[in-house]
Order: structure tokens, then sequence, then C-alpha cells
């Protein structure tokens, strides 16, 4: 696409509305001056933009066409035209990958590297949200890329964020490691608390995955210490980050930590009753690996009767639970 300077533009409309360069005169606009201005032989000012604009607006109002133009469309330069023509298509909700690769060639030609930054960010999260995660990952590398000046910093934090959930999601979870790593570092640079905690959650999630037991709880002590929610969503991930370290320590053997921790949840929190109902189910499940059958029954029972009126949906994992209480106690009777 081709971008116009200020005096193309006016030869173009002129020539579209068929005026006359008569047509522009004034008592302080002549056409001798409207001709130094379409051969580039003088500079257009802001006066004369606000003139020429008022005369092509009253022209197109008398052909009934809808002109919709101001003063700075003249004085813009090809290359400011392109950025402003690239960041109004770039606010477009829908706009698609075929958009985006010609936003791109704009800003290869113009050298926009801002609107290149940005336009391969929206390119990896179309592919994102399409679970696309190999291709969303290679253009939010991209816009990464050309982010080492800043020109995007108020997004690094997302880009790292993004790229780092796209090695998660493949299993790739050494590399998605190190990206929610440089997340988080990304985080303390600009000093966001709460994405702090969620880089923090991530990379224990990520741990866990890779099978790093030890890690994983020093990373999740890092994350509760001094934690504070404010909303619904912060305070899930808090019980999810505790619920992900009880289930740490009970893989390490270490039952009574494990009902420790839940036990100090439920004595600092109120629950809803679904969140409350995982949490006995998985109390329950920590007595059951300490071989304390009783109890492990009791917490299962508490967690089946809210379920079976609030959450039914995750009933059964209740009931398997419960279910191997019952095989554990005839085990030990068949023994």
């Amino acid at each position: 696409m081709e971008f116009l300077t200020g005096a193309e533009k006016i030869k173009e409309l002129r020539k579209k509305l068929k005026m006359t360069q008569q047509d522009f005169a004034t008592e302080n606009f002549t056409r001798g001056y409207l001709g130094l201005l379409e051969n580039s032989r003088r500079n257009i000012t802001k006066e004369a933009a606000k003139t020429i604009t008022n005369s092509f607006i009253k022209r197109a109002k008398e052909l009934n066409i809808n002109l919709e133009i101001d003063e700075e469309y003249f004085l813009r330069t090809p290359k400011e035209e392109a950025q402003w023509y690239c960041e109004s298509e770039l606010k477009k909700e829908n706009i698609t990958i075929e958009e985006l690769k010609d936003i791109l060639e704009i800003g290869r030609v113009y050298e926009l590297e801002k609107i290149k930054c940005l336009s391969y960010m929206r390119m990896g999260e179309i592919y994102f949200k399409n679970n696309e995660y190999v291709n969303a990952y290679k253009y939010y590398f991209f816009a990464l890329d050309l982010n080492r000046n800043d020109l995007l910093a108020d997004k690094e934090i997302t880009l790292y964020n993004r790229i780092a959930k796209c090695k998660y999601y493949v299993l790739n979870y050494d590399e998605a490691i190190v990206l929610f790593m440089r997340e988080y570092e990304s985080c303390k640079k600009f000093n966001k608390r709460s994405d702090m905690q969620k880089a923090l959650y991530n990379l224990a999630v990520c741990y866990k995955q890779s099978g790093d037991i030890d890690k994983t709880i020093l990373t999740l002590n890092k994350f509760t210490e001094n934690y504070e929610f404010y909303d619904d969503k912060e305070e899930e991930l808090y019980i999810c980050a505790n619920s992900i370290k009880a289930n740490c320590y009970k893989d390490k053997g270490q039952c009574k930590i494990a009902i420790d921790i839940y036990n100090n949840l439920i004595s600092k929190m109120n629950f809803k009753n679904d969140i409350l109902a995982y949490v006995y189910n998985n109390i329950g499940d920590a007595y059951l690996g300490d071989k304390d059958l009783e109890t492990a029954l009791d917490y299962f029972n508490k967690s089946q009767q809210i379920r079976i009126k609030e959450d039914k949906p995750n009933l059964s994992h209740t009931l398997v639970n419960k279910a191997k209480v019952y095989l554990e106690k005839s085990f030990m009777k068949s023994v």
C-alpha cells in the first residue's frame, strides 16, 4: 500500500471532487499559493491545511459524499500516514492473519518497528487462542525480539508469559521454566506485584510437571510469603498454590505436613462450598496416605455431602477416593 505526501493528497482529492484551484481561493488564500503547495514548492502549514480541509468538506457535502478528513490529514508525512493507518487497523478486534501480514509489510517498507512488533504480537494472540502453540510461540518470539529496545515495554511481561505458556502447553517444561523466570524478572523490573505472583505460581507448576518436587516447594514458599489477595481470582490462586504444595509433601511421604497446610487454609479462609469440598477431599486423601482411614473417610464424607448438592461434576473424584478407603480396609482385614 502506498501513502501520499500532503501535496499528492491535495491533487488526488481535487480530481476526485472535480474542483479547480480557483475553488479554494479566498482573500488570504490564492489560487497561486495552492499551486505552490500542490507542487511541493511550499510546505503545508497548519493554517493552510485547515483552509484546504474546509473547502474539501464543503464540496463533498454538496455532492452528498461523506468525507472524513481533518487538517492533520494533509500535515502527515507518508511515514506518519502509514503509522496512523496501521495503528487504526490494529485496533480492530477481529483482525485476520492476512490483514496483519499486510500491516507487517507496511511496517517493513516504512521502517515502523513498533508496528511490526504489535503485528507479530497480534498474530501470536490469534494462534494462541486457536491452541496453535507452535505458531503462537514463533510470532510472540518475533515480537519479543523486536522489543529489545523497549518498543513495547508495557507488553514485555505479557510476551514472556505467553511464550512460556506456549512451551508449557507443548510439554516443554524446561524451556517454560526459563521463560517464566524471565517473566518474573520482568515483573520485578516494572514492580508488578500481582503479575510477579502469577509468574511464581506458573513456575512452580512447571517444576511440579517436570518432577522437581523440592524446587516446586521452594517456589511455592516464595509465592505464599507475604501473599496478599484482593479478589476471588487471587484467593483461588492462593488456594491452588497451597494445594500443590500439600500434594508435593504427600508425594514425599510427609502426609502430616500436607494435612497441616490444609488445616491452616481452613482456619484462615472462608471458602465457597465447592472449594471447601475440594479441600476436604484433599485432606481425606492426605489422611489416606497417612493410613488414618477413619479420619480419611470422615473428610471424604464431608466432601461428598457438599458435592452431591453443589458440585456434582466433581463428585466422582470423592467417590473414587472413598472406594480406596474401603479397599484399604478390606486389604488390612485379609492380611
